[in-house]
């Protein structure tokens, strides 16, 4: 008679699949030998789903073999596989950049790395402020699915709008003339354009010689404030015009007062300078030639007026007066000695002049 076995445990047994297999063995008892060793052939792999046997005998002193027991291991794969984050579970993201995901890994008992096989679903839009999410999927060959792995991405603006100036940062203008901003333009990697939004302030005086500003300021939907100067430098370099009243050509009679038509002057800055004018003459209303009298002002930053002058000819075609010395009818006794009283001349150019007498 040959030993008896006793398997210890069940002869059917279930392992899942990745762990480690410890197998309950058997004991072998002969009526003879008493407590004798069981063989055991067969294994079990145990990363591997599938049904495996094993088999258990033994044999006593005098070469008596036992009966046979047989155990069989069922190895199953109900383990989903493990899904891990590359990177925060928490993510903030700046709106209006790209987003690039750091991804996650997968790892099964059985089928090993399954990273390559991660399905990913992302809500994120990069261009709108909100919470999304990136979530994580993935099953092993036996159909497990893991336990979904999900990212918060929390997409938020907090970079203000762009400006761009048009035309120079840096602008001269000529005092008296009408000042037009060139203007700006704004983009937000959010909103988009807001050219159409920026608040516009200008301290600009173009009547007065000065340094001033331009300032633009917009904000986006969520209040990022941006802003940005233009230096505006108003110069005077424009001198007063001087105009004549009268003509630029004048005759005078010589011997007469001469009294001049005058001019104004105006400065597109400084306004009305007629009293401020410089008047140069040199008429001589007393002898015959060519004359001028000039003017010239200047504004208060020292830009002066092209001189204007006017041309007075002073002419003489005013004959000598003749004075009488005594009456013009006479009374004289013939065979008298006459002596006449003669006449004197002024002419008002040449003063006394001598005088030509005809007649006896």
């Amino acid at each position: 008679t040959g030993p008896v076995i006793t398997l210890n445990g069940d002869e059917l047994v279930t392992h899942e699949a990745g762990g480690s297999y410890k197998d309950g063995g058997a004991s072998a008892t002969d009526v003879v030998d008493g407590a004798v060793s069981v063989q055991t052939s067969g294994d079990v792999n145990q990363n591997k789903p599938g049904s495996y046997t094993l088999v258990y005998s033994a044999v006593d002193s005098l070469g008596n073999v036992s009966v046979k027991k047989v155990r069989t291991v069922k190895v199953q794969d109900t383990t989903g596989p493990v899904i891990a984050l590359k990177g925060e579970v928490l993510v903030t993201h700046e709106a209006g950049s790209s987003y690039t995901d750091a991804g996650a890994s997968a790892v099964d008992v059985v089928d090993g790395d399954l990273s390559g096989d991660v399905d990913v679903v992302s809500t994120v839009d990069e261009s709108k402020p909100g919470i999304y999410t990136v979530s994580y999927g993935v099953s092993d060959a036996a159909g497990n699915k893991a336990r979904e792995v999900v990212r918060k991405v929390t997409v938020e603006d907090t970079t203000g709008p762009v400006i761009t100036l048009k035309g120079e940062a840096l602008v001269t203008h000529e005092a008296g003339s009408s000042y037009t901003d060139s203007g700006a333009s704004a983009v937000d990697m959010v909103d988009g354009d807001l050219s159409g939004e920026v608040d516009v302030v200008s301290t600009v005086d173009e009547s007065k010689p000065g340094s001033y500003t331009v300032s633009y300021g917009v904000s986006d939907a969520v209040g990022n404030k941006i802003a940005l100067i233009r230096k505006v430098r108003v110069v005077d370099t424009t001198p007063p015009v001087i105009n004549l009243k009268g003509e630029v050509l004048v005759t005078h009679e010589a011997g007469s007062s001469y009294k001049d038509g005058g001019a104004s002057a105006t400065d597109v800055v400084d306004g009305d300078l007629s009293g401020e004018l410089d008047v140069v003459s040199t008429v001589n209303m007393g002898k015959p030639g060519v004359y001028t009298v000039s003017y010239g002002v200047s504004d208060a930053v020292g830009n002066k007026a092209r001189a204007v002058v006017r041309k007075v000819s002073v002419v003489d075609t005013t004959g000598p007066v003749v004075t009488l010395n005594g009456d013009e009818a006479v009374t004289h006794e013939a065979g008298g000695s006459y002596k006449d009283g003669g006449a004197s001349a002024t002419d008002v150019v040449d003063g006394a002049v001598s005088v030509q007498t005809s007649g006896d």
